[in-house]
């Protein structure tokens, strides 16, 4: 159980709601700005742009950097620990590449850390959030870089913005709520922001909801402001919430280079855990849009969420930074919903959400960029049969700077099932280091007993992927009559630096695939073109086109 002490987990003052009342007040735009008489029958409407803000953030010149790249220079290419041992300050830091309006109201921008696999290096990528309510009017969005703007790009393009660039700002009309990436050269390394536009909403309604349903007792509220625990423990029927400005720093408590550390028992090392946990639950939610950083963590120190045998898990709208490890583990969880979350970070093998062994799961409307893959599904060992199945994917953005995009990667212990990935997006895929075992979206079988069956790729944009676009691989050299069937790939386009590959190792596996739809590098995929955009043993892999 959470510890609930207020002076550790609940902060809350007086003072503080009335600071927010008041920079909320400033944010009302009248767009008519003439004096309006009550008596002469005309009326002025309300339009408002709420941003989200993390006052706790500074400069990386505050920070005691000199440089914005003696700043990502603390961002390794390896997988050595002692290239990566975490921040003594948090991971994010005031932009410092973009300016950010919103129907004229100035929108606080900030940025992280994360690596590029153009560059490989670390690099900088802003984000920005704020609410608003587009029944009333579009937003008026502009964007003014440090740089000259050059091959302006929005992803995902959701048509009909009026995209524009003089020198070195940018403009865009948005309609929809949404999650949208801009882009000042494309594909690049820098200046990229993402934008997150939500509807107007009402914490302290969503909170009370919780409480009805749980109890007050089960209802742990972070308020505006850092907190710094070290692990929060979830039981069922309990809920995690992070209001706006909340800023969770987890505590660095395991020295990965200690040998003493690595050997002690798992009671005294917690085992580990993520930041935050739950074991043998039902009915636990983790929402509100604040912050999970964990850029003090050692490489590899603790992943940022782990659930394991469960019913019913909620994640929704955090955000989390820079994971010592993977970001989101779900292992034999039964019903799962996660939405509108956003995960940035640099560090090597940390995965985005790994969905592994689990059924019935709705992904949707989230954004991931970091150092490995972003968006999976595995089956990892299990004492009895574990199948991953009735997953969906929907609505999501990439951008994976080291490994893979969507997919069913790696671990293969038992069948992965009923998998659609649909509506999303890759802005790029940047690392090039084993063509092998990367692509932008792929199922790639390294270890494990499991076939692979009934999985869609659907209505999927990839600006460009680096190496291979799509790549259904065999890597286990033992593995004999591996099945993967029935894999559709339907209504995709993509631009690619190489060929997309389906390779079963030996003729004991077999890869059947469906293309319809299929556009590489502006040309529709056929019959007679496909062997110049895909390298395939057809003695092993059959391709079939749908009309």
């Amino acid at each position: 159980m959470i510890d609930k002490r207020k002076d550790v987990l609940y902060n809350s003052s007086i003072k503080g709601r009335e600071k927010d009342e008041k920079k909320e007040n400033l944010f009302f735009n009248c767009l008519d700005s003439n004096f309006c008489n009550l008596f002469s029958g005309c009326h002025v409407t309300r339009h408002t742009v709420f941003p989200d803000v993390w006052e706790q953030a500074q400069t990386y010149q505050q920070l005691g950097y000199p440089s914005i790249r003696r700043y990502t220079g603390m961002i390794p290419t390896t997988n050595d620990y002692l290239s990566n041992r975490g921040l003594q300050h948090e991971g994010i830091i005031v932009d410092p590449y973009f300016t950010v309006t919103a129907n004229g109201v100035s929108i606080p921008s900030y940025a992280a850390a994360v690596y590029s696999g153009i560059a490989n290096a670390g690099v900088i990528h802003s984000f920005c959030s704020f609410e608003t309510d587009l029944s009333q009017q579009p937003v008026q969005l502009s964007l003014t870089s440090m740089a000259t703007i050059l091959e302006p790009r929005i992803l995902p393009n959701p048509g009909n913005t009026n995209l524009s660039a003089i020198d070195k700002t940018l403009t865009a009309t948005l309609t929809e709520y949404g999650t949208y990436t801009f882009m000042t050269r494309f594909p690049g390394a820098d200046y990229s922001c993402t934008v997150q536009i939500r509807p107007i909403s009402d914490e302290n309604a969503e909170i009370q909801q919780y409480i009805d349903l749980y109890g007050a007792e089960n209802v742990t509220i972070f308020e505006p402001g850092i907190h710094e625990p070290e692990y929060l423990k979830l039981d069922s029927n309990s809920v995690l919430y992070l209001k706006k400005g909340a800023y969770l720093l987890a505590k660095h408590v395991h020295d990965i280079n200690s040998a003493e550390d690595e050997t002690k028992p798992d009671e005294e090392t917690t085992g580990r855990y993520g930041v935050v946990n739950a074991n043998q639950f039902e009915n636990v939610t983790i929402a509100g849009h604040g912050i999970i950083d964990m850029s003090r963590l050692d490489l590899h120190e603790r992943n940022g969420m782990n659930f394991i045998n469960g019913k019913n898990l909620t994640i929704k709208d955090v955000t989390l930074l820079n994971s010592g490890n993977w970001n989101i583990y779900i292992y034999r969880v039964e019903g799962i919903t996660i939405d509108g979350v956003t995960i940035l970070g640099s560090r090597i093998n940390s995965d985005g959400i790994n969905i592994c062994n689990s059924k019935n799961a709705t992904i949707s409307h989230c954004f991931v960029r970091t150092g490995d893959d972003c968006f999976s599904v595995k089956t990892l060992g299990a004492a009895e049969d574990a199948p991953a199945e009735n997953i969906l994917f929907s609505d999501n953005t990439a951008w994976a700077s080291k490994a893979r995009g969507f997919g069913i990667t790696g671990e293969i212990e038992f069948d992965i099932q009923n998998v659609t990935f649909e509506n999303c997006t890759v802005i790029t895929r940047d690392g090039d280091w084993d063509y092998d075992r990367i692509g932008s979206l792929v199922i790639i079988s390294e270890t494990g007993k499991g076939n692979v069956r009934d999985i869609i790729f659907r209505n999927i944009q990839i600006g460009y992927d680096a190496a291979r676009a799509i790549n259904l691989t065999v890597l286990n050299p033992d593995r004999k009559e591996m099945q993967m069937k029935n894999i559709v790939f339907e209504n995709i386009s993509y631009q690619a630096g190489t060929e997309s590959q389906l390779k079963a190792t030996n003729n004991t596996n077999q890869i059947a695939v469906v293309l319809k739809n299929v556009t590489a590098n502006e040309v529709v995929l056929s019959e007679k073109n496909l062997s110049e955009f895909f390298l395939c043993d057809l003695n092993s892999c059959s391709v079939t086109f749908a009309p």
